[in-house]
């Protein structure tokens, strides 16, 4: 490493203004700028004998600001991995993050013993990042809904992005009310990261949510309302031994698995994330039982 050239004197700069501002991980943060504003490897520049373009320079220092202030990093570079697959994210969605990772693989190994043909439904598709990863890791074919039209939009572009839009139909929709258009046993699998926080959750969070859209983290007081709808309404569109897999936020597994249980689930599984909390609930449709839940804003 050259540490006299104007790229070395930048990232460290870059790294003591995040350390100051309490950023996260202020290191890794300034590597990602670097190369999202000089379009080059980290390693490449940091040994490069050619002084920054002014412009540039100028423009990694306001980014460094931006997110300094708390501005999420992955919206500024635009892309973030999920399961290494690269996917858009922007302002309007959920930030793809490695705890629903845990939800997608769990996904994945679901579908692969469902056979040849197995479909599944998303329901709240965000970035698309779960999708995406569901067809590409299996071949399968799905339907990835979501009520924002940013979100749908970008589902979209991932799935092109990655080679899988023949393998995925996205709907703009409110979930509340598409499972009246879908037939009934057409889906093997039914998966959703939903909005979970409860209104106490909400409102003591950690700030850094607050560029997140509130409508993809509000789960109602209690944080249980989507899983309470989806897990009766959309029981009927699972085929014999269907499955439906969420994600949960901590303290939820006992929740959430009552919920499955009391609407005809069975072999109901949680599995834990890479820092060891509960994070997915998964659950078997039981034919024939429970009536469709009744949701109180119809």
């Amino acid at each position: 490493m050259n540490g006299d050239n104007g790229y070395a004197r930048l990232y460290r700069q870059g790294v003591a203004r995040l350390r100051e501002a309490g950023a996260d991980a202020p290191e890794f943060a300034c590597k990602c700028l670097l190369e999202h504003v000089f379009c080059d490897p980290y390693t490449k520049l940091l040994c490069s004998e050619t002084p920054p373009p002014p412009a540039a320079a100028a423009r990694f220092s306001v980014l460094v600001a931006k997110h300094a202030s708390g501005y999420p990093l992955q919206y500024i570079v635009g892309e973030w991995e999920f399961l290494s697959f690269p996917i858009y994210v922007a302002e309007g969605v959920l930030i793809p993050r490695p705890d629903t990772e845990t939800v997608a693989l769990a996904a994945v190994s679901f579908l692969k013993r469902s056979g040849p043909g197995a479909r599944f439904l998303e329901l709240g598709s965000g970035s698309g990042c779960i999708s995406v990863a569901l067809a590409k890791m299996t071949g399968c074919s799905g339907v990835a809904v979501d009520i924002s039209e940013t979100a749908a939009r970008l589902t979209r572009e991932n799935a092109a992005h990655n080679g899988v839009e023949a393998n995925l139909r996205v709907r703009c929709a409110d979930l509340f009310s598409f499972y009246r258009t879908l037939p009934d046993c057409g889906f093997d699998l039914v998966v959703s990261n939903p909005p979970y926080l409860s209104a106490r959750e909400l409102a003591e969070a950690d700030p850094s949510i607050r560029f997140e859209p509130r409508e993809a983290l509000d789960g109602g007081p209690d944080g249980l309302v989507f899983y309470r709808f989806i897990a009766s309404a959309y029981a009927p569109k699972l085929r014999s031994g269907g499955g439906v897999c969420f994600e949960i936020g901590y303290g939820q597994a006992a929740g959430v698995t009552d919920i499955l249980r009391k609407n005809g689930y069975m072999d109901i599984r949680v599995e834990k994330d890479y820092g060891g909390n509960d994070r997915m609930v998964m659950g078997i449709r039981a034919p024939g039982t429970a009536a469709p839940y009744k949701y109180k804003g119809e």
